[in-house]
């Protein structure tokens, strides 16, 4: 008898780009969604350049996300040190770090739009450092994209995770040939760096180690559906704020049935995933 489990086209694609689950274990950056202002500026944000500006129209999730919209030969920009602008606690270094963020938008018919992920000793020297990262190619205007960077291992003396935004641009309006050379507009929402130093596996969620039907309840629980902020944050594997199919798909991958002894679910976590829809099982001989 072989058992065929299919995932919904949420769950499977999100399996499939992260390999493994991940689980917000610790959440490196403050106010990664934007949620709690001062002033003009977003609290732990700092701006530099043309700065950046708060976006009530159009979030992702909650009520506000980041703008990026550089006036012409300049740029806008928003940047934190976990520590010296979050206010968070010291990173571990040797843990494994995934970063994540949402963006929508363009970056001007003579822009880009790029980020910058540096991990940094208490002097703040840079000690690893992603590079320029342009993203303007992977984003557009109607939709919310999620940008990953996987497996980034926090260097021997990091104590604090830096990042930057920045959308640059040249010249706007009409070109020296009648080009339309249109601004550009990003938005930026629910910034994760989250990090895990590998005890318990992330969808392990009653931590007893393995997972089974058990934490699959508490996944059950925890579901709020595509953009809806989870109520638990460890069932949020894949760091989007929310407990989605794409979730259930990390975790299913991850199962390991009752002392970690079986590699497919057991009848009763099928039938409980089936209840949120996310799963169909096929049986042949």
């Amino acid at each position: 008898m072989k058992t065929t489990l299919t995932l919904t086209a949420a769950a499977l694609s999100s399996a499939c780009l992260t390999g493994q689950a991940r689980a917000v274990t610790s959440q490196a950056f403050a106010n990664g969604g934007f949620e709690d202002v001062a002033g003009s500026l977003f609290v732990g944000w700092q701006s530099a350049a043309a700065g950046y500006d708060i976006n009530t129209t159009d979030p992702r999730s909650g009520n506000n996300a980041l703008e990026l919209s550089s006036p012409a030969e300049n740029s806008a920009v928003a940047l934190q040190n976990s520590v010296a602008d979050g206010g968070q606690p010291d990173l571990i270094p040797g843990e494994t770090a995934s970063f994540s963020f949402w963006a929508k938008g363009t970056a001007g018919a003579t822009g880009n739009v790029l980020y910058a992920l540096r991990f940094l000793n208490s002097e703040g020297a840079i000690l690893s450092d992603t590079g320029l990262q342009f993203f303007q190619d992977d984003i557009n205007e109607n939709d919310y994209t999620q940008i990953i960077a996987d497996d980034v291992v926090i260097p021997e003396g990091a104590n604090a995770a830096f990042v930057e935004f920045s959308q640059a641009i040249g010249p706007i309006g009409e070109g020296p040939a009648g080009e339309d050379f249109f601004p550009g507009l990003v938005l930026i929402d629910d910034v994760v760096l989250s990090t895990s130093a590998g005890g318990f596996d992330p969808a392990d969620l009653d931590q007893d180690g393995d997972v089974d039907d058990a934490d699959f309840g508490l996944f059950f629980a925890a579901f709020s559906g595509p953009g809806v902020p989870t109520g638990n944050p460890a069932a949020d594997l894949d760091g989007d704020t929310d407990t989605d199919d794409a979730d259930f798909g990390l975790a299913f991958a991850a199962f390991t049935g009752p002392g970690g002894a079986v590699s497919v679910p057991e009848p009763a976590s099928l039938a409980l995933l089936g209840l949120g829809g996310l799963l169909a099982m096929r049986r042949r001989a």
